[in-house]
């Protein structure tokens, strides 16, 4: 599945003009592969919307310079901020603007805590990400594509060995010699 994401966000982030950006809109692409994937959806035209997204913010957001206001109305509030007075209203100001100028310079739009990167659970995930992605490669490179599909079938899309049977077209009986095979192949590899 991971050099699956890094194939497909490749192709995706080639289509960007800045190749010095190649490897970060790379990256970007394949941390919203992995989101989508944790929240269990699997269709190919998910994975794809959702890198095409983190890559077009990364672009978008996060590589713009951040404009900073040095104009008197920007020096008032900033002073009337930093010496605890209450702001009510600048000249040529609506009220509107104002609220919208003071959650920026005080940043209450956005939660630190909520950041997954300050909690401790950040290298937990990333830990499980990559035992996740080392789990497949180690499946793909064991299983032959029939038993790869019978143990997603069956393990990954909760199928009974009946509708996978009946998927094949095929009987009960094949479908757990190969789920049987493949799980002992998987056992011998891992352990």
């Amino acid at each position: 599945m991971t050099a699956d994401f890094s194939t497909l966000c490749k192709s995706l982030a080639r289509r960007y003009k800045n190749t010095q950006q190649f490897d970060d809109l790379v990256s970007e692409g394949v941390v919203a592969c992995y989101e989508v994937l944790a929240q269990g959806k699997t269709e190919h035209s998910e994975f794809v919307g959702a890198a095409r997204r983190a890559m077009n913010d990364y672009i978008n957001v996060k590589t713009k310079a951040v404009y900073i206001p040095t104009g008197g109305n920007a020096k008032a509030i900033s002073h009337a901020m930093s010496s605890e007075d209450e702001v009510e209203s600048v000249a040529g100001m609506s009220d509107g603007t104002l609220l919208s100028f003071l959650q920026a310079m005080t940043n209450t739009t956005e939660n630190i805590s909520d950041d997954t990167a300050f909690t401790k659970d950040h290298a937990e995930v990333f830990e499980k990400k990559e035992y996740h992605a080392y789990i497949m490669s180690v499946v793909k490179k064991t299983l032959s594509a029939t038993e790869l599909k019978v143990i997603e079938l069956r393990y990954f899309r909760d199928m009974t060995q009946d509708d996978v049977a009946d998927l094949f077209k095929t009987n009960k009986m094949w479908v757990s010699r190969h789920e049987k095979s493949a799980l002992n192949k998987l056992r011998k590899r891992l352990l």
